[in-house]
């Protein structure tokens, strides 16, 4: 039984983002069975592991490559949730590759799927659009191109995640 699971596409280090959300959770009473990551840029494991808790050691299972987008790729995390995760596990997504057109296609493979939709209980994500938050650390945006790439795309699309019943979280 995998019971909660954590799926973390964007992760640098232990102590980063994934450490913080996995606080909040713990200081909410849930505690994650299984933690997935991935990271691309690489990581020294002689720096990395000594940076994970003990206590969490034994459930990271830590990809140091590219999540893939492409949907049966064995590093495609739906590929690997489809697998491993059933309904009545409480499953938990943080996206945030910081490379828009790959955050998109997960979110659109997430939006077309029914077994993913029965499956993610919750994601967070960081989207990338253009508008006022670009300047507060995104940088210029103006080049993004895409079909989700102002504020009024990203509310529909969270939208579109919420009436699919996952609590989908805009987070920076």
């Amino acid at each position: 039984d995998l019971g909660s699971t954590f799926v973390d596409r964007g992760f640098f280090g232990f102590h980063d983002s994934l450490a913080h959300k996995l606080q909040k959770f713990h200081n909410g009473n849930i505690t994650f069975d299984e933690i997935f990551a991935w990271e691309a840029r690489e990581l020294k494991p002689r720096k990395y592991w000594p940076r994970v808790p003990s206590h969490i050691m034994h459930k990271l299972h830590f990809y140091n490559v590219p999540a893939k987008p492409a949907p049966n790729s064995d590093m495609n995390p739906w590929t690997l949730l489809k697998r491993l995760v059933r309904p009545e596990d409480y499953v938990v997504v943080k996206l945030d590759i910081d490379n828009n057109p790959v955050e998109i296609a997960f979110i659109k493979q997430l939006l077309a799927s029914k077994q993913l939709q029965s499956i993610v209980d919750e994601l967070f994500w960081e989207n990338h659009v253009r508008g006022p938050m670009q300047w507060l650390g995104w940088g210029n945006l103006a080049s993004l191109e895409g079909d989700i790439v102002t504020s009024h795309d990203s509310y529909q699309t969270f939208l579109r995640l919420r009436k699919t019943g996952i609590r989908a979280h805009s987070w920076v």
